[in-house]
């Protein structure tokens, strides 16, 4: 029986693309008979597109679809999985509209379904010590989010 670690290492060595490029259905994690037809793709790039995705994570079922998909993007270390966890779920313009606490005129992350969604898939890792402590992924997201207006890929 393959462990979970080894699954994810044929995982990566058998898909030549980028694992950003990755969506549920390339990985088998969910049939495209299965997706919402509202789903909105990802990354998000409106906050259209977030409330419609925050609506669509009240489902417990597509939540936990949405888990396994962005826990297996991996990464090397808890800030790296953080990323690029954060990186799947919303473009850098985007993101410069959210802070953590919420403080004007940006919106807050920590009271959003996101944020569960984040922590519960950057501990999906397989390569990362187990437990991963909340706090620890809380304070990557909040680096990620201070930092969106720095990284200028696509603002």
């Amino acid at each position: 029986m393959t462990t979970k670690n080894q699954l994810m290492q044929q995982l990566c060595r058998s898909v030549p693309l980028d694992p950003m490029e990755l969506s549920l259905t390339d990985l088998g994690l969910i049939n495209p008979d299965e997706l919402p037809l509202d789903l909105p793709c990802l990354p998000l790039k409106s906050m259209a597109h977030v409330d419609a995705f925050e609506n669509l994570l009240l489902n417990i079922a597509y939540f936990k679809q949405i888990v396994l998909f962005l826990g297996a993007l991996g990464g090397t270390d808890t800030f790296d999985t953080t990323r690029r966890v954060m990186s799947k779920l919303m473009t850098n313009r985007l993101a410069v509209s959210f802070n953590w606490a919420g403080r004007p005129p940006k919106r807050a992350f920590r009271q959003m379904l996101c944020k569960n969604l984040v922590i519960n898939a950057v501990r999906q890792n397989p390569m990362l010590p187990q437990p991963v402590l909340e706090c620890e992924i809380e304070q990557h997201i909040k680096k990620w989010l201070r930092y969106a207006s720095g990284r200028n890929q696509d603002i």
